[in-house]
């Protein structure tokens, strides 16, 4: 009986060390994919900020384009009405 007795405590005292030893293998595990969703996390977030400066810097050059267009359009309007004018009022001098 104190031989059975023995090998029960033996038993469940090597089973509470397996079941620590799991335990502990489960929070390292745990742990670890925790840290790997972190750094992935930062990761993504640094393509996402990345993504975003680029995308603001090329709005902003497709901005100052779409400007120096306007700009362009303007001053080329600007020399070709007032040639037109000259030109009207010179033919008007002529013809009068």
């Amino acid at each position: 009986m104190e031989k059975l007795l023995g090998d029960l405590r033996t038993n469940r005292q090597r089973s509470r060390d397996t079941l620590n030893s799991i335990r502990s293998e489960m929070r390292l595990e745990v742990n670890l994919e925790r840290g790997r969703q972190r750094d992935a996390a930062l990761v993504a977030a640094l393509r996402f900020q990345d993504l975003k400066t680029r995308v603001d810097a090329e709005v902003g050059n497709a901005h100052a384009a779409l400007a120096k267009l306007r700009h362009d359009i303007f001053y080329s309007l600007t020399g070709f009405l007032f040639t037109s004018v000259a030109a009207l009022f010179g033919f008007l001098r002529l013809t009068s």
